[in-house]
């Protein structure tokens, strides 16, 4: 296994995905939930001055959209990683729970 598959395994709880691009030429990221089989897509929802997660039911493998991943959140929903473009490594931000990784940043 990777060393960025095992720290977005063990601290990442969301993810956000570069996938397609929008009129303007923006790319726009889809929300997944990281799980031990792999992602899990959600939608985001607000109630009450919550944010709910919505299953979607897809489910796809981390291996297979590693290069794709844009920013990754721990369970409090604090930024620990994030990729400027789609072709740049991922780095951490050493906050939230990423504090426990040492490295300063990642290679895929």
């Amino acid at each position: 296994m990777k060393t960025i598959e095992k720290h977005i395994l063990d601290y990442g709880y969301r993810c956000v995905l570069f996938r397609k691009k929008d009129s303007s030429g923006k790319m726009i990221g889809k929300n997944y939930l990281i799980t031990e089989s792999g992602l899990l897509e959600v939608k985001l929802c607000h109630e009450a001055s919550r944010a709910v997660y919505i299953q979607t039911g897809r489910k796809i493998n981390l291996r297979n959209v590693e290069n794709e991943i844009r920013l990754v959140f721990d369970c409090n929903g604090v930024l620990i990683a994030r990729r400027v473009s789609p072709r740049a490594p991922l780095r951490l931000t050493g906050k939230g729970r990423g504090k426990l990784v040492t490295q300063e940043k990642i290679y895929v």
